[in-house]
């Protein structure tokens, strides 16, 4: 933990021995709470109590197959890990997945619903596992709208996928559909009734609740774009 003192920063409290030998994939701080997640072969995700910051403590631990690379808070009790499903004994990476995590309890956090792409390794991610902005969540309508790449580099699919989320129910996970662009999603954003998608040659305009009605599209002079989605 750190604070300003005299123009510079000085730590003032710490937490060590925190999973040895394992990585820190993501890290999020919510109110004087601090939720870090790491990952060897399974994903523990620690729940840091800050209400003391000379004195920061682990006061909760999960451990569940996979990681995440993204933390989001959904509401205040609730938080969104987008990240990878792993085989527990192998090691073996596999789809992307979602994850909804119960924090009520800092003592006792759990994993209560899980969605999971198919296709092994890279064959599914999203541009959110390193980007926070491309995610979109719409608290009020409980709506998730994330860009989601499948299949090969070279013959595979872009889209933004938009999800009904449900943190009361072990099935928090409703897929309402996807909005298909020719080239990999960088943006979305909603302006009232409607969900915006914007790609490097396309901009969207679909019903929020209802992804499959699309309700206007303009095609952009594209950049000559490569597999990996760079622009030049």
């Amino acid at each position: 933990v750190l604070a300003a003192s005299a123009g510079n920063l000085q730590t003032i409290g710490s937490v060590t021995g925190l999973a040895p030998g394992e990585r820190i994939y993501s890290v999020r701080f919510v109110g004087d709470r601090g939720y870090v997640s790491t990952f060897r072969q399974v994903d523990p995700l620690f729940v840091i109590d800050l209400a003391n910051p000379t004195k920061p403590r682990v006061v909760g631990e999960l451990k569940v197959p996979g990681f995440s690379s993204y933390l989001h808070p959904l509401d205040a009790t609730h938080l969104l890990g987008i990240g990878r499903d792993v085989d527990p004994t192998t090691g073996r990476v596999r789809g992307l997945q979602l994850s909804i995590f119960d924090v009520s309890d800092a003592t006792r956090p759990r994993q209560t619903s899980t969605y999971t792409f198919q296709g092994e390794g890279w064959e599914s991610w999203s541009t959110a596992l390193w980007d926070h902005h491309a995610l979109s969540w719409f608290g009020e309508q409980g709506i998730l709208a994330l860009p989601v790449q499948q299949g090969s580099w070279w013959d595979g699919s872009n889209g933004l996928v938009v999800f009904k989320v449900d943190t009361a129910s072990t099935d928090g996970f409703t897929n309402l559909g996807e909005i298909v662009h020719d080239s990999p999603v960088q943006r979305s954003l909603g302006i009232g009734d409607f969900l915006y998608s914007v790609s490097a040659g396309q901009v969207m305009v679909h019903r929020l609740d209802d992804p499959s009605v699309e309700v206007a599209r303009a095609t952009l002079t594209p950049p000559t774009i490569d597999p990996w989605g760079l622009v030049w």
